[in-house]
């Protein structure tokens, strides 16, 4: 049994305290090794949240997870998906507490004119503070830490089949 089946159904704050405390080794995003070919953009830049979400991205639903700690390089990797669609995230997990908040609009701004993949918003703060923000942005989904791991799965997968063309 590895480390995080042993969590069980600890809630969030429990493992994102328990991710600090123990390195997560062995933790990469997979390329084509049983990995479905959804990709998640996670833009966050608490490490151990950031570490303990793409684990259970790839671990336990096959996720390709490509991570983002400022709203600077979420943008950089979005402009450098468009010319290449299969590059293209199919979602994206987005932090709204980001230091760099002048990028942070303009990933905003971004999102809003390419329409962009689905988006869930990741947040501590008040939902009255973010409803505005979802609203703008479109947001498939809203998340308030701490969360727990059944939460998150069940919040993108139902984003997931509610955009898809299938």
């Amino acid at each position: 049994m590895d480390d995080l089946e042993m969590l069980g159904n600890v809630s969030w704050k429990s493992r994102a305290d328990y991710a600090r405390s123990v390195p997560l080794t062995g933790v990469k995003p997979i390329a084509n090794d049983g990995a479905t070919g959804r990709r998640i953009l996670l833009v966050e830049d608490d490490p151990a949240i950031s570490e303990l979400i793409e684990a259970v991205l790839i671990e336990d639903a096959r996720f390709e997870v490509q991570r983002a700690a400022r709203a600077s390089e979420a943008i950089e990797f979005v402009e450098r998906c468009s010319g290449d669609g299969s590059s293209k995230p199919n979602m994206i997990l987005l932090d709204v507490a980001l230091p760099d908040k002048e990028n942070f609009v303009e990933l905003i701004e971004m999102m809003e004119s390419r329409g962009t993949s689905p988006v869930i918003l990741l947040s501590a703060r008040p939902m009255r503070e973010l409803e505005a923000l979802a609203t703008r942005i479109k947001a498939d989904g809203i998340l308030m830490k701490p969360f727990d791991i059944e939460e998150l799965l069940d919040t993108v997968n139902t984003a997931l089949k509610l955009n898809s063309n299938d």
